[in-house]
C-alpha cells in the first residue's frame, strides 16, 4: 500500500511506503490425537475427525462405557460421537466441541470442560458435579435426570 506525501511542517516531502501484513484470527488448533489415551481410542478419535469431514476410512467415535477418566481432550471435535456411559471424571476437556453428541450416563464428576461445547448433545443422567462448566455451551442440551 502506497501512502499519499506526508508534509512535516511544510518544510519538505517525505514519501513512505509501507506493508501491511494483515493478521488473520485463526481458530484454536484442533487436536487429532490425544498423547494421553490409549492407541486404540486415539486411532478412533481420528478416523472420527475423518469421519466429521467426509474422508475416506472415517468411522464415527463409538465409545460406549469407555474410560477416558483423567485424560486430556483439549480442543478435540468430537461432534456427533456416541460415548454412552463413558467416564470422564477428572478429565480436562478444554474447548472440546461435543456438539449433537451422544453422551447419555456419562460421568463428567471434577472435569475441567472450560468452554467446552455441548450444543443440541443428549446429556440425560449425565454427571457435572463439581465439574468446572465456566464458558461452556450448553444451549438446546438434552439435560433430563435419568429415571430408571
Amino acid at each position: 500500500m502506497r501512502l499519499p506525501p506526508v508534509y512535516i511542517h511544510g518544510a519538505c516531502s517525505v514519501t513512505k511506503t509501507l506493508t501491511f501484513v494483515r493478521r488473520q484470527r485463526m481458530p484454536p488448533p484442533v487436536v487429532t490425537r490425544p498423547v494421553d489415551v490409549p492407541f486404540e481410542i486415539a486411532k478412533a478419535i481420528k478416523a472420527h475427525g475423518a469421519y466429521l469431514t467426509g474422508r475416506p476410512n472415517g468411522r464415527r467415535l463409538v465409545l460406549k462405557g469407555g474410560n477416558l477418566n483423567g485424560k486430556t481432550l483439549d480442543t478435540l471435535d468430537l461432534r456427533r460421537s456416541i460415548m454412552t456411559g463413558a467416564g470422564f471424571v477428572k478429565t480436562q476437556a478444554r474447548v472440546t466441541d461435543f456438539s449433537e453428541a451422544d453422551l447419555f450416563g456419562c460421568d463428567f464428576s471434577n472435569a475441567d470442560l472450560q468452554s467446552a461445547n455441548f450444543e443440541r448433545a443428549d446429556l440425560r443422567g449425565a454427571n457435572f458435579a463439581m465439574a468446572d462448566l465456566s464458558g461452556a455451551v450448553l444451549r438446546g442440551a438434552d439435560m433430563r435426570p435419568d429415571m430408571s
